[in-house]
C-alpha cells in the first residue's frame, strides 16, 4: 500500500485516497487502507467468527476493518436469498456492519438495498440500518478524526474501556462503537432476544431511553428488526439529519445527552475530500456536559475551512424514556441552539419530564413511507386511549393502541408491510378529545 499511497498523493494530490486491501500489516491505516476477512461463507457459523476476529483484528493497532455483509458466497457460488432464514442472515449481519469502521455489502450475488432478492418487510429493515448509518456520521467522522490525531480506534472490545471489570475479558461479541455506544450484534437464527453484559455505571437503551443499571447480565429484546444498543450514561453524541448521501448535508444536528455523568465530546469537520486537514484547515467544536450543575456546554469553535458554514443550528435533547430514542429525528427537542463559533450553555429543562398541557397528535414522520413509519402523540392526563389506522373507505386496518394511558408523549410505530399502496387515516380518541390525520403509502 505504501508504493501506492505515495504515488497517489504525488499525482492527486488534491483528493483523499482510500484503499480496501486484502491484505493488512500494523500501520497500514498511515496508507489509508482499510482491510476486510476475506471471502468468507454464507453461514451463522462464519458470521458469528466476524465479531471476534473484528475485535482482535482492531486491536493489533489496525483501525479499519470491514467484512462482506452476508458472506461471500455459498460453497463459490450464489446465494439464495428468497429463503427466510438465509434472509434473517443478511438481516442480522447488516445490523451489526452498521456499526463496523467500515460499511459495506459484496459478494458473488446482488445483495444491494434495491436488489429484487429483498421482499418489502426486509428492505424496510435494511433502509432502516442504513438511514441510521448517515444519521451516526458526525459522531463517526469524529472518530475517524481521533483515530488519525489519538490513534485511537472505532470497534473496541470492552476491556478497552473497562480495564478494572474483569467480568468484559471473555466476551467476544459485544463491543463499544466508539466510547459511548455499546454494540450486541444477534449472532443466533430465530432469536428475538440476547444475553449481553452491561458494564458498571448506568446505560440507557438506545431505542427506547430506558435505563438500567450495569455491572451485571441482562436479556434484551431482539426482534429481527433490533440489534440491542445500549449508551453509556454520560454521552453526547452529535446526529445528522436524514441525508441520502455523505455530503448531503451537515445542519442541523441534533445532540443527544445522555445524563448520569459528566460527558464531552468534540465534533471535528472539514472540507470531507482534501488533505487541507493536514494544513489545519478544519474545525473542533468542544461540548462538555456537568451533571452537578445540569448544563450543557458549547465552546468557542476551534479552526475554519473552506466551505464552512458561519451559523449552524443544534437540537439539544436530554434523553429519556421515548425521548430522543432510536432512528429518527426527534420532533419535539428541548432546546434549539443557534451556534455562531462563541461558547453557549444551556440547562437541563427536564421537558422531556413534564407533563404536556394539551392533547396533540403529530403528522407521521416518514410521509409518503414504505412500510413503517412513526407518529407521535401528546397526553394531558390519564386517558383510556385508541389509536386506529384506517384505509380510505373508513374501514379498520389495524389498532395500534387501545388501553389506559398515564401522561406523557408517546411513540407508536405502523407497519404496513401487508397493506397496499394508497391514502390511509389514523384516529387518536380518548374520553375528551378525537383528532384525525391523513398518512400516504407508496410501494
Amino acid at each position: 500500500t505504501t508504493s501506492g499511497y505515495d504515488g497517489w498523493r504525488k499525482d492527486i494530490a488534491e483528493k483523499r485516497l482510500f484503499t480496501l486491501s486484502r491484505c493488512a500489516f500494523p500501520g497500514n491505516q498511515r496508507n489509508a487502507a482499510a482491510s476486510w476477512s476475506g471471502d468468507i461463507s454464507c453461514s451463522w457459523n462464519d458470521f458469528k467468527l466476524q465479531l471476534s476476529a473484528g475485535l482482535n483484528f482492531c486491536m493489533s493497532g489496525i483501525p479499519y476493518w470491514t467484512t462482506d455483509i452476508g458472506g461471500y458466497a455459498t460453497n463459490w457460488g450464489p446465494t439464495n436469498w428468497s429463503t427466510q432464514s438465509n434472509r434473517e442472515l443478511f438481516i442480522r449481519w447488516f445490523e451489526y456492519g452498521t456499526f463496523c469502521p467500515i460499511y459495506r455489502i459484496h459478494g458473488v450475488d446482488d445483495k444491494s438495498l434495491l436488489s429484487g432478492f429483498w421482499d418489502a418487510s426486509t428492505r424496510s429493515i435494511l433502509l432502516k440500518y442504513d438511514k441510521l448509518r448517515y444519521r451516526f456520521l458526525p459522531y463517526i467522522y469524529s472518530l475517524a478524526w481521533m483515530v488519525t490525531n489519538q490513534n485511537y480506534t472505532v470497534m473496541r472490545h470492552l476491556i478497552m474501556d473497562n480495564r478494572n471489570d474483569p467480568n468484559v475479558i471473555n466476551i467476544d461479541d459485544q463491543f463499544m462503537f466508539g466510547p459511548y455506544i455499546m454494540i450486541n450484534p444477534v449472532w443466533e437464527a430465530g432469536a428475538i432476544k440476547r444475553t449481553l453484559y452491561l458494564p458498571n455505571g448506568d446505560w440507557y437503551n438506545f431505542w427506547t431511553g430506558d435505563k438500567t443499571s450495569g455491572g451485571t447480565s441482562i436479556t434484551a429484546n431482539a426482534p429481527l428488526d433490533t440489534i440491542p444498543i445500549y449508551i453509556k450514561a454520560g454521552s453526547i453524541i452529535p446526529m445528522g439529519p436524514n441525508i441520502q448521501y455523505a455530503t448531503q448535508s451537515i445542519d442541523p444536528l441534533e445532540i443527544r445527552v445522555y445524563r448520569g455523568a459528566d460527558a464531552k465530546f468534540i465534533l471535528y469537520e472539514d472540507e470531507g475530500d482534501t488533505y487541507n486537514y493536514e494544513k489545519g484547515e478544519y474545525s473542533l467544536i468542544p461540548f462538555t456536559y456537568d451533571e452537578t450543575t445540569r448544563q450543557l456546554t458549547i465552546g468557542a469553535r476551534q479552526g475554519t475551512y473552506k466551505g464552512m458554514p458561519e451559523t449552524r443550528t443544534f437540537n439539544v435533547v436530554f434523553v429519556g424514556p421515548e425521548h430522543g430514542t432510536g432512528l429518527d429525528v426527534t420532533s419535539l427537542c428541548d432546546t434549539v441552539l443557534q451556534y455562531s463559533g462563541s461558547e453557549l450553555i444551556t440547562e437541563v429543562g427536564d421537558k422531556q419530564n413534564t407533563e404536556p398541557v394539551n392533547f396533540v397528535l403529530e403528522q407521521n414522520y416518514p410521509n409518503p413511507f414504505n412500510p413503517i413509519t412513526t407518529i407521535n402523540y401528546e397526553l394531558p392526563s390519564v386517558n383510556h386511549v385508541k389509536f386506529v389506522v384506517y384505509d380510505v373507505l373508513g374501514r379498520e386496518v389495524k389498532v395500534l393502541v387501545n388501553e389506559i394511558k398515564k401522561p406523557g408523549r408517546y411513540k407508536v410505530v405502523f407497519n404496513a408491510g401487508n397493506l397496499s399502496s394508497g391514502v390511509y387515516f389514523y384516529r387518536l380518541t380518548t374520553l375528551t378529545f378525537s383528532s384525525v390525520k391523513k398518512m400516504l403509502l407508496i410501494k
